[in-house]
């Protein structure tokens, strides 16, 4: 049998073997390249069986009334401190809700959006994130605070309950964000990781404003989507067409 090709971002990280420096959060990173490729198929697979259908979602969800919301998400996201990974992980929650029970009107969807970003903190965060610029507030708290003290905890703590079950308990599905960094990790090095890098900032702004078009943000698989955002990102930063390659050869 032909061996399975090696990709570029499993060579990356071969290449670090000889550049640890005895910190452990770096030189963990050197056994990674026999599991990357593997790893990266794998969430492909994920993210592929939680995609949600975009016609019916935007039948069930008004691309005006989706453009409010994640507006509104946006600016709770960056107030409270949360991650850009609790930001998209909501985003494909909600949306998958949407599309699998059309979204409640009125005042009610207001308490199923904080409902889901509540799942989203508590599956994809780690404590730090949770907490953001909330202090020590306790998650009871914050979601008082954003619900601007008229959506009790109780109630959302219901409706994260009744989404969990149309969800089927299923969320914790890669978002585009882990695909980015994925791809990103070759233009990393011990001086500058890869979220650190002027490509890897722009192709994630790119995947925020495509999340904004749920035609664009469901109709590709969205590691082909994060490919996409860091190939426009090198191309605008001219990098060297060898990398741009690199990319499309790993995709």
């Amino acid at each position: 049998a032909t061996p399975a090709k090696t990709s570029n971002l499993a060579r990356a990280f071969e290449g670090r073997r000889g550049q640890c420096r005895r910190l452990p959060d770096e030189d963990a990173d050197v056994v990674l390249d026999e599991l990357v490729d593997s790893y990266f198929a794998t969430c492909h697979e994920q993210s592929q069986r939680f995609r949600p259908d975009v016609d019916v979602l935007r039948q069930r969800f008004r691309d005006a009334d989706r453009e409010t919301v994640l507006n509104w998400l946006v600016q709770a996201c960056d107030v409270m401190g949360y991650s850009d990974s609790v930001l998209l992980s909501t985003v494909g929650l909600l949306d998958r809700y949407c599309a699998a029970a059309a979204p409640p009107p009125g005042r009610r969807m207001q308490t199923v959006l904080l409902a889901v970003l509540c799942t989203a903190l508590k599956a994809v965060a780690v404590q730090d994130e949770v907490l953001g610029h909330g202090g020590n507030r306790p998650l009871r708290d914050q979601l008082w605070h954003l619900g601007q003290h008229q959506v009790p905890a109780e109630d959302v703590l219901r409706a994260e309950r009744q989404v969990l079950q149309v969800l089927q308990f299923d969320v914790t599905g890669p978002c585009p964000l882990e695909f980015l960094d994925a791809l990103s990790a070759p233009l990393a090095s011990p001086a500058r990781p890869a979220d650190g890098s002027p490509p890897r900032y722009l192709a994630n702004f790119l995947l925020q404003l495509s999340m904004f078009d749920a035609e664009m943000y469901y109709r590709y698989p969205h590691a082909v989507l994060a490919a996409g955002a860091l190939d426009v990102a090198l191309c605008s930063l001219r990098a060297a067409p060898q990398v741009r390659q690199c990319l499309v050869e790993d995709v």
